[in-house]
């Protein structure tokens, strides 16, 4: 019977998970899922160049393009229409990392659980530890906290560094708490590890993590009955698997970046995407960034309790001083808590290894490297493993010092909170259904975000159609913000441009480029409107510059190929229609582009001829 449910459970697990997040199936692209997939590059793309061209994220990438392959994407239509197959394939893949990261969650708790005189006899284990491991992995797939990190496609990178981190750990627990022989499963530990190195960088905390969880369960219940020898060896593999896990990611940073000292320092610079700081939020830096992360944190596990507060983009107030309450008072929380769970430790170290994980997975992103947001469930993803272990030992404290009433009410009440978190992620999942729900959802918790408003006002928009509204809302908002995103202007410019108002359109594409002049959304747009009000040197201005600083910019090689026509410059017309289809050879345009360069080829044949 016990082998049976082994096999079983990560089937219950999959269905589970899936019933929860049954309304994301088909769920529309989010945020910038589709600039991220590059869907149209990646149909056709080989698995080779693939790799040469994502090194540090290949792994991510291999696995969209399995997910678009004919033969896949042929097998989904026939269980949902044919325009839903591609975001359903990769909708259905979330759901099955998911369930196997579930999964691990419930492996690694099950010598966790266990006292010190059982906790290598994993063959023998009574069936209550395993119902405690499978609701701790439950909770750790059904609350409502994951739904980002689950729907949002583009943070597979999250989902992936994720099961080569939970890998890692399970791999430790199997060398130290299982039969497994020792050096095979720190070889494969090893091995998760680096593979996960090509997923996200959350993962270069897991050395650290595998190292305190030894720490917490093998080395400090185990010293006082160790000799000073045996003491010094387990010392020393532990320094050894220390270095194990540093050497090699480091001699594969190295290699990455061809050994050259220049790019190794410039690379480290990057981490976090310090290029990335959300213009938004008025005195961003890696000092106001830090003092900030301590109040997110708490802010956290809030979002862990109340699915109520979840948002897509939450506004977060800036911390600016070592002196504000903002930071002195989560500061003090969480040293309290480090403390107290430090000196708990032989005690209770289920509880103490739980806060001790939900802290190392925020480590890369909450400390001082300033990333893109402020606050991101996704961060999250891995941390919930952390809080769910704490509370499950909480809660198992309770019950061994509580009359046996409490104990019958945990069992009706443990299953009825995650009943509760259950419908809570399935309702969650109704938000993430398109553009618009999920933008109305964050309009109604964070209403006076910029970005929260632009993005709303740009979902309505495309929905609708209703570009009276928008530039009516935009143009209220507008002289209240000190400092206005590009986005804003190019909204407003879409709205006019629907409304047939080119001249104020044109304004406001040139605002917007005045804030950000090398994109190339901005002045690729801005080139179509003065080629529709008859300024084709204008638009031809534009492009050229749009190639100074994105010269592989597919669609505007097409577009100058249309004005330089229009121009009647036929040469230069045929270069960039075959610049376009040298870089988008199944592009939108493509047809179009062969039709031009046979027509022009003609055109220069004949004035070469003459």
């Amino acid at each position: 019977m016990k082998k049976a449910l082994k096999y079983l459970l990560p089937l219950l697990i999959f269905l589970c998970v899936l019933a929860a997040y049954y309304p994301t199936l088909t769920s529309s692209f989010h945020l910038d899922d589709f600039e991220i997939i590059g869907i149209n590059d990646l149909v056709d793309a080989k698995i080779l160049p693939l790799i040469k061209k994502y090194p540090t994220r290949w792994l991510v990438f291999l696995s969209y393009w399995l997910c678009l392959r004919p033969g896949v994407l042929e097998l989904c239509s026939k269980i949902v229409p044919a325009e839903s197959a591609q975001v359903f394939s990769l909708h259905l893949f979330n759901l099955i990392l998911h369930s196997l990261n579930t999964w691990l969650v419930y492996l690694i708790s099950l010598p966790l659980l266990l006292p010190l005189k059982l906790r290598g006899k994993l063959d023998k284990i009574p069936a209550g530890y395993h119902l405690s491991a499978v609701l701790i992995a439950l909770f750790f797939a059904l609350i409502p906290l994951q739904t980002q990190s689950v729907v949002y496609i583009g943070q597979r990178f999250t989902l992936l560094s994720s099961l080569f981190y939970l890998l890692t750990l399970f791999f430790v627990t199997r060398a130290y708490f299982a039969h497994w022989p020792k050096a095979l499963a720190l070889s494969l530990a090893a091995i998760a590890f680096v593979i996960g190195l090509f997923c996200k960088e959350i993962i270069v905390t897991a050395p650290i993590a595998c190292l305190v969880l030894l720490w917490l369960f093998e080395a400090s219940p185990g010293l006082k009955y160790l000799k000073n020898n045996q003491k010094r060896f387990l010392l020393l593999e532990l320094l050894a698997v220390l270095f194990l896990f540093v050497l090699l990611p480091a001699l594969i940073f190295c290699h990455l970046n061809q050994w050259n000292l220049k790019l190794i320092v410039s690379s480290l610079r990057g981490v976090g995407g310090t290029g990335h700081v959300d213009i938004n939020v008025e005195g961003m830096s890696g000092l106001t960034y830090f003092l900030t992360q301590p109040s997110v944190i708490l802010f956290y596990i809030a979002l862990f309790f109340s699915p109520s507060l979840l948002c897509v983009d939450h506004d977060i107030a800036l911390c600016t001083s070592f002196l504000s309450w903002q930071w002195i008072v989560p500061v003090v929380i969480l040293l309290g808590c480090l403390i107290l769970f430090f000196r708990i430790r032989h005690k209770y170290p289920l509880a103490s290894w739980g806060f001790f994980f939900f802290i190392f997975p925020l480590l890369p992103q909450s400390t001082f490297v300033p990333t893109l947001d402020l606050a991101f469930e996704h961060r999250m993803y891995l941390s919930v493993a952390g809080l769910v272990w704490l509370f499950a030992d909480v809660i198992r404290i309770l019950a061994d010092e509580l009359p046996k009433a409490f104990r019958y009410a945990l069992a009706v009440l443990l299953p009825a909170a995650l009943l509760i978190y259950s419908v809570a992620t399935y309702e969650r999942g109704k938000v993430w259904k398109d553009e618009l729900t999920l933008w109305t959802d964050a309009m109604q918790k964070a209403p006076g975000k910029q970005r929260v408003i632009i993005n709303y006002l740009s979902a309505y928009l495309e929905a609708t159609g209703d570009h009276a509204k928008v530039i009516e809302t935009m143009s209220e908002y507008l002289p209240r913000w000190h400092k206005v995103h590009p986005r804003a202007f190019a909204l407003l410019g879409s709205a006019y441009q629907l409304a047939g108002e080119y001249k104020y359109a044109i304004n406001n594409y040139v605002s917007a480029i005045d804030c950000d002049r090398s994109n190339p959304v901005l002045r690729y747009n801005a080139a179509i409107l003065y080629l529709a009000t008859d300024k084709p040197q204008k638009s031809l201005d534009h492009l050229n510059r749009l190639f100074e600083f994105n010269p592989d910019y597919a669609d505007g090689y097409y577009l100058r190929g249309v004005v330089n026509r229009y121009l009647k410059k036929n040469k230069s017309a045929l270069k960039d229609f075959q610049k376009y289809l040298s870089l988008a050879p199944n592009g939108e345009n493509a047809e179009e582009a062969k039709n031009q360069i046979e027509a022009l080829e003609t055109i220069v044949n004949n004035q070469n001829s003459k």
